[in-house]
């Protein structure tokens, strides 16, 4: 607000010249004074074009043609501000008198630059009324002067940063600003486009002069973008900069908000965000950094509470902690429709192919920390929750402090990097996770009613779901406790070798079961499966392809073991298909193979102890003595098949 204020005090102190010379000089030699005067007082040029008209009615006045003031040296030749014309009307009395009072200011079609160096100076910072030649006081001094209104129509404003690189441009701006008394309330309306969104304003200051001279005064405020509406009351100052009052921010219309910020929206589902409102006590404190206390964020049904503060650096950092009952973020985990393609967003059957955009994570650094009673995931759903998130130049790191979860606790970390092409990854663990109702919110499985520890290490990258997942890598393990595995009962099959065996709901009873596992290109692998069970154990190999949605596991039950483990029936089986239907069968071609490796194996045994007794012969001798013993009795055919 400081520029907008010496600006228009340039103006009303170029009306004062005009109008005290308008009837003693040409309007030619008034330009020339005033330009001179301007000049002097500002440290810039100032460029009078076309003749000053003296006005008589309604008010004593002049109107200008084109206006220019340039810019400092270090900003470059542009000039600063440009108009096509000015016309002020005083009152002649006040004049007279000694005072100004300004009956009407009128700035068509304005064109202000406004510059930030990467030093930090400003190009409208130009110490008004710092020595005149004419000894006059600044015109923004409380010497009696008044403002009925001023107008701008058909303005511009650009703004650019050159310690960050931004740009804000205000097009199609116009305002009014009236000032009825120095020391009274001043009123301020505008409506303009920012950044190409239409946005409208209006602020009321209750004592302007002291506002600007430093001391406190009330401020109200409110701001119009799209269907959103921003309310701000309380109070502040100028000298320095500061406020500080009650924020009712309702932003029905995200995507206004960020547009006129001049940054791009981000495609969030529009049931999170439907009545997005914050509200709490706002500071901005003249360090130029912005808080929130006792504030309340509504979103989606949801409702946090807690404070914020943000820093307005060359990167703005914001800082925050909330803390929410029961927080449904599900909308924003939604799964892809499997039963339907989309030709635009590339979803169909299997993973999302949509493009993921990941641009606001540019906007601004951020330490975020949550407490929540419950977290809705869709897919998943969280007790107790203590998260910490982190966002440092496009890559954010979220931190499970404490999660409560089916039964059981998770904590770790997952990483998002958004610097150049996108990778995902984290460093999870789980213990006493019910895994029933976990497999069934993740897979629609609800087969395995055991509780669950693991651990999982992996990384991906791509720019949609589909690519991450078919670029995972990594490693991990599962370990299972007591419990049982319905739709499938393997003593049944091992009695009658036939896989729907079992009665009406056959199962599976199991002591424990691990795994260790390697992710490479978005394919698990594992090679040690342990299933222990009290009438059977079984050890599996295979392959889960997380990419392609499909597994090929070749599990090998055994019953009926010794007392160590040795001997026992062996029944493999082979689990192979896409997730939502794999296939079970028999491996025959296993089985078959068995009695020919049952058979070698203990013949190799009953020769191993006959060895001490054959003095001089190995192992390998005797065990190829004996098979031709046995072939001899006739089982040739049976080994050599």
């Amino acid at each position: 607000m400081r520029w907008i204020i010496r600006i228009v005090s340039l103006f009303v102190f170029l009306a004062v010249l005009a109008v005290g010379a308008l009837f003693v000089l040409p309007a030619d030699r008034i330009a020339a004074l005033a330009s001179d005067q301007l000049r002097a007082f500002t440290g810039r040029e100032v460029t009078l074009s076309g003749r000053l008209r003296p006005t008589i009615w309604p008010q004593i006045g002049v109107t200008t043609g084109p206006v220019a003031l340039s810019n400092p040296d270090w900003a470059g030749e542009v000039t600063m501000l440009q108009a096509e014309g000015l016309s002020v009307g005083l009152d002649l009395k006040a004049l007279l008198r000694g005072s100004v009072q300004v009956k009407k200011l009128e700035i068509t079609a304005p064109r202000i630059n406004l510059l930030r160096a990467e030093d930090g100076r400003v190009n409208w910072d130009f110490d008004i009324g710092s020595g005149t030649p004419t000894g006059r006081t600044a015109p923004d001094s409380p010497g009696g002067f008044t403002l009925d209104m001023a107008r701008i129509s058909d303005g511009a404003i650009s703004y650019t940063d050159r310690t960050t690189g931004m740009t804000q441009k205000l097009a199609a701006l116009d305002a009014t600003l009236r000032l009825p008394a120095y020391a009274g309330p001043a009123q301020v309306e505008m409506s303009a486009d920012l950044n190409g969104q239409p946005v409208t304003a209006t602020a009321e200051i209750g004592a302007f002069g002291p506002f600007i001279g430093g001391s406190i005064s009330s401020l109200t405020a409110d701001l119009t973008a799209g269907a959103t509406k921003i309310r701000f009351d309380g109070r502040g100052g100028m000298a320095p900069l500061n406020a500080e009052g009650e924020l009712d921010a309702d932003i029905a219309d995200m995507a206004a908000m960020f547009r006129a910020a001049g940054i791009a929206p981000p495609h969030l589902p529009p049931e999170l965000v439907r009545g997005l409102r914050a509200t709490g006590r706002l500071t901005y404190a003249p360090e130029g950094t912005l808080h929130l206390r006792d504030g309340v964020l509504s979103f989606g049904g949801n409702q946090m509470n807690g404070s914020a503060d943000l820093t307005l650096s060359d990167r703005p950092r914001l800082t925050a902690e909330f803390a929410s009952g029961a927080l449904d973020l599900s909308a924003l985990f939604s799964p892809a429709d499997a039963d339907s393609g989309d030709a635009d967003t590339g979803s169909g059957p299997g993973w999302s192919k949509a493009p993921i955009d990941l641009s606001a994570l540019g906007v601004f650094d951020a330490d975020l920390a949550l407490t929540a009673d419950s977290i809705d995931l869709g897919r998943a759903r969280l007790g107790p929750t203590r998260a910490r998130a982190t966002l440092t130049d496009r890559r954010v790191v979220l931190n499970l402090l404490d999660v409560a979860a089916y039964d059981g606790r998770i904590t770790g970390n997952i990483v998002v990097n958004g610097r150049g092409d996108l990778s995902v990854g984290g460093d999870l663990s789980a213990s006493g996770l019910n895994a029933r109702p976990l497999l069934a919110d993740l897979a629609d499985y609800d087969r395995l009613s055991t509780s669950a520890g693991m651990s999982l290490n992996f990384l991906g990258s791509g720019n949609s779901v589909d690519a991450i997942m078919n670029s995972l890598s990594g490693k991990g393990s599962v370990a299972l406790g007591q419990g049982a595995l319905t739709g499938i009962d393997l003593a049944a099959i091992f009695r009658s070798g036939d896989t729907s065996a079992g009665g009406g709901t056959p199962r599976t009873i199991f002591d424990a079961v691990t795994v260790s596992y390697v992710l490479d290109g978005g394919v698990m692998t594992f090679d040690d499966l342990l299933f222990d069970a009290p009438l059977l154990t079984a050890t599996g190999a295979g392959t889960v392809d997380i990419g392609q949605q499909a597994l090929d596991v070749r599990i090998v039950p055994t019953a009926f073991s010794g007392p160590e483990g040795s001997g026992g029936v062996k029944v493999p089986l082979r689990i192979a298909g896409p997730w939502s239907g794999p296939r079970l069968a028999l491996d025959i071609a296993a089985i078959s193979a068995q009695p020919i490796e049952k058979a070698r194996e203990d013949l190799k045994a009953r020769a191993a102890e006959e060895l001490d007794a054959l003095e001089g012969e190995s192992l390998e001798d005797a065990a190829r003595r004996k098979l031709k013993e046995e072939a001899g009795r006739g089982i040739l055919n049976l080994l050599t098949k």
